[in-house]
């Protein structure tokens, strides 16, 4: 069976680095990983797809499927243990929802 060649373009991510530095390895996969800042992956791969794989953000992703004859395909990998969500969730002005005044614990 013939070697699969990928090259992957992410951030420094935890999750992924013992794979990444060949502690683990994915059996008849050849990674080329490239370390790049959020914005370069973005930009790199919507512009000239440059790589395999590549982290895109959910807003980017969704303007990359959304146009005719889309050529990517989205796998739900979470790259981050933080939690980013409220960093780009709006609530419409008229809606019910009240901010919450209760301060969140965690529960490890």
């Amino acid at each position: 069976m013939s070697t699969l060649r990928l090259s992957i373009a992410t951030t420094d991510y935890d999750h992924f680095r013992d794979f990444r530095l060949g502690v683990v390895n994915a059996e008849g996969i050849d990674v080329n990983w490239l370390l790049l800042g959020h914005h370069e992956c973005f930009a790199r791969f919507t512009a000239n797809r440059e790589f395999d794989l590549s982290e895109l953000s959910f807003a980017k992703f969704t303007a990359q499927v959304s146009r005719e004859n889309s050529d990517i395909i989205g796998l739900p990998v979470i790259c981050s243990r933080l939690q980013k969500m409220c960093a780009s969730s709006w609530v419409k002005p008229r809606t019910r929802i009240r901010p919450c005044n209760t301060p969140l614990r965690s529960y490890r």
